[in-house]
């Protein structure tokens, strides 16, 4: 299988969230050594003040300075700060990034070059994580790195999530975009566009949709109408069989010219991709 990064702001996001912990964490460390540098002058200045009252023979000068340098030096020391641990939204998006990779890692296993695996493909409807085209089947492919029991009913996605010794610490959590989208909607938007797309460019090709769940553990609870063609769990029992599946060809119909197709993707993503960054940085 052959693959190709369009974009990947999920890399993105997880970088700028890194350095901004890093900028944080530089910060506290400019701020300790500071305090470092007042608490250790302080102490050395009444130690200078204790010589400089003994040779003036001021002697209860003296003791009050020594009694001010005992004091400063037997004081807690600042507490050399620590690199802070990954935010929640940092851990959301690198734990999406693996769940891509695995997903990724999967389907090169098992489909051989006449597949291209498109990373990061965006249109109008937004962005896919992954897009697969092959002679037999063009596949959005929305992947969810969820730990827990994800239920899908129409368009009311939610997981309840459980802790390592298998007790429910959440449950009925709702699973949406920052749209306020279901994943089915998300791939659904892309998928309706794309085909769109390559409908005018005089390929009718019906793009299919999956969602796949790639956390370890992912597994599925009430799915009633998903509204995609496939959700499947990554780590699940016959998780390649059923996407397998997923890729069988219509009946009569001719092998899909996957290199034409490709071309259309990487022409309507960059047109899209230029759109959103002159939008973001505007």
């Amino acid at each position: 299988m052959r693959v190709q990064t369009l974009s990947d702001h999920t890399a993105d996001q997880v970088r700028l969230a890194q350095e901004s912990r890093e900028a944080a964490y530089r910060q506290q460390r400019e701020a300790w050594r500071a305090e470092v540098e007042r608490r250790e002058a302080a102490i050395a200045g009444r130690k200078a003040a204790i010589g400089t009252a003994m040779r003036d023979r001021r002697f209860f000068a003296a003791l009050g300075h020594a009694l001010s340098w005992l004091a400063s030096s037997l004081s807690r020391r600042p507490s050399e700060p620590e690199m802070p641990a990954a935010g929640e939204d940092e851990g959301r998006f690198a734990g999406g990034r693996e769940g891509e990779e695995r997903v990724q890692a999967d389907l090169s296993t098992w489909l051989d070059d006449r597949w291209m695996l498109f990373k990061g493909y965006r249109n109008r409807g937004g962005e896919t994580d992954l897009l697969l085209l092959g002679p037999t089947a063009v596949v959005a492919i929305e992947v969810k790195t969820l730990n827990g029991v994800v239920h899908a009913q129409g368009t009311e996605w939610s997981r309840d999530k459980y802790d390592r010794y298998g007790n429910l610490v959440q449950e009925g959590v709702p699973v949406r975009d920052a749209k306020g989208r279901a994943p089915s909607q998300q791939v659904n938007a892309v998928a309706d566009e794309l085909q769109g797309f390559l409908l005018r460019r005089g390929q009718p090709v019906a793009v299919r949709r999956a969602v796949v769940l790639a956390h370890e553990n992912s597994r599925l609870g009430v799915i009633e109408r998903p509204g995609v063609d496939f959700l499947g769990v990554l780590q699940g029992e016959g998780f390649r069989e059923q996407f397998q599946n997923l890729l069988r060809p219509l009946l009569g119909a001719a092998p899909l010219n996957v290199g034409a197709l490709g071309q259309l993707v990487c022409q309507d993503h960059a047109f899209h991709e230029q759109r959103f960054v002159q939008r973001r940085s505007g």
